[in-house]
């Protein structure tokens, strides 16, 4: 199986150390038991009592994957040859424990031996409850959309020590070639970890299953490694999970895996292509337990641009480049594919876009400011909707100073309601967002703003479709190809 690396131009962890800046303010434990499955003794999966199909009204057949007739595991070519049918996912999670102790989102440290049923089952369930919300189609429009990622953290492996530090010293920790140190992703795939995550291999009794296992056989879909922040400001770095980083089977255009895999993290993050080899797409995020669930979908919203650029999904990428703003060479005839190209992570207040027409706005057009390092004109600038670092009235690096009403088809993306069958514009203001999609809902890093994003997304029930008038497929199914 060949693997290569290709990334995002310019989209940096910074991004989201810009937009989530860190506020001033040997047991295996099972969590989630009340809404997952479990894992017992002998390491086999049980899923939910609603999995499998069923009819819908119309008589068609209604999927949920995972299910329970062995369709479990990433790039399972089922997921794509029934793609149209599946109304639900409940992708099983690995949560990795290695936070001794942590400075909560409202402030207060979690002391060094905390109750993890206590204290980490309601940030998963947050986390959980962010991406229900974030998958319900257009739910800022109907509250009752149904949501379509179900999260199942199946387990949760404490990984705490004695060790006085901030972080387990069982973190696996290697240096990069500049002598970053990071987490050394091809460690958890060893025989020690497995022992720890403590998963037993039915097939070899009183052996256990590696992470490459847990995921080729379908028992885990994602792992989120958990791993705590400095406990005051000036503190020395600690060692964190990536934002996420993935390593994912590539499809042609006709969603017909290709037999190549391709690196999704962001730049400056670790390729886990080149360390954990599995054979099936697999995706770790940081779980941060000092930030709001927000942070978790800013982190995702860095994940779907990189779908439409490094082409591992070219049927995502036809109808979803505009969306993201990630098409400006076609679009604009731009020597860039998006504002990541000429505007730079360090704004110092200024500016890179300046919104011009209509005098008062809602604005339209787009010119380049004085933090541009390429000169652009972009009018009308109001198809698509963004991007988590440039969101529709972007000034800057993730930065929309003044709040900037602006025109944008976000909630309109691929419908055709406008004139001239163009998609329907609406004013896009942070205000608007903010009452849209609550920030309490899911708090921190500008947590409604990556919701907004998310929702908007054709995903569950969309009639978007494309230019030719081909009907868009959910596009959250695309996760776990």
């Amino acid at each position: 199986m060949n693997r290569w690396r290709t990334f995002v131009p310019v989209v940096a962890a910074a991004s989201c150390a810009q937009h989530c800046a860190p506020r001033v303010v040997e047991a295996v434990v099972w969590v989630g038991a009340h809404d997952a499955g479990d894992v017992d003794g002998a390491g086999d999966a049980t899923l939910g009592s609603d999995t499998g199909s069923e009819a819908n009204a119309s008589g068609g057949t209604t999927l949920v994957w995972p299910d329970d007739a062995g369709h479990t595991a990433n790039s399972d070519p089922w997921i794509a040859q029934n793609h149209d049918k599946i109304t639900l996912v409940q992708p099983q999670v690995l949560l990795l424990d290695f936070a001794n102790e942590f400075v909560a989102e409202d402030g207060g440290t979690v002391e060094a031996g905390y109750d993890l049923q206590s204290v980490v089952q309601p940030l998963i369930d947050e986390h959980v409850e962010a991406f229900k919300v974030a998958s319900q189609y257009q739910g800022y429009k109907s509250p009752s959309a149904p949501a379509f990622l179900q999260y199942r953290v199946v387990k949760t492996v404490d990984l705490r020590d004695e060790s006085g530090s901030v972080n387990s010293s069982m973190l696996p920790t290697s240096s990069n070639s500049s002598g970053v140190v990071g987490v050394d992703y091809g460690q958890l795939n060893g025989a020690a970890f497995a022992n720890l995550i403590g998963i037993e291999d039915t097939d070899h009794p009183g052996t256990y299953l590696t992470l490459c296992q847990l995921f080729e056989k379908g028992i885990i879909n994602e792992v989120w490694g958990m791993a705590a922040d400095p406990l005051a400001e000036g503190d020395p770095p600690t060692v964190k999970f990536a934002s996420f980083v993935e390593t994912k089977q590539a499809y042609d255009v006709n969603n017909v895996p290709t037999g190549q895999q391709v690196c999704t993290s962001i730049l400056g993050d670790p390729c886990i292509a080149e360390t954990l080899t599995c054979s099936v797409s697999i995706r770790f995020f940081d779980f941060n337990p000092g930030r709001g669930a927000g942070c978790h979908l800013f982190a995702s919203g860095l994940q779907w641009p990189q779908y439409v650029t490094t082409g591992v999904l070219p049927a995502l990428q036809e109808v979803a480049q505009t969306f993201f703003n990630f098409d400006f060479v076609q679009r604009f005839q731009a020597p860039f594919a998006s504002f990541f190209g000429p505007c730079p992570q360090d704004t110092d207040g200024g500016t890179c876009i300046d919104w011009t027409t209509p005098a008062g706005g809602p604005f339209t057009g787009a010119v380049s400011g004085p933090l541009a390092s390429q000169s652009f004109s972009f009018s009308p600038l109001t198809a698509g909707c963004g991007n988590v670092v440039f969101p529709p009235n972007a000034t800057a690096y993730s930065v929309q100073a003044g709040d900037l009403p602006v025109l944008s088809s976000c909630e309109n993306y691929g419908l055709h309601n406008g004139s001239d069958g163009g998609d329907l514009t609406t004013p896009y203001t942070n205000a608007r967002i903010d009452r849209l999609s609550p920030p309490n809902r899911v708090s921190d890093c500008g947590g409604a703003q990556p919701a907004y994003l998310l929702e908007s997304m054709p995903g569950l029930g969309t009639t978007a479709t494309a230019a030719d008038g081909t009907s868009m497929k959910n596009w959250w199914v695309y996760l776990f190809y």
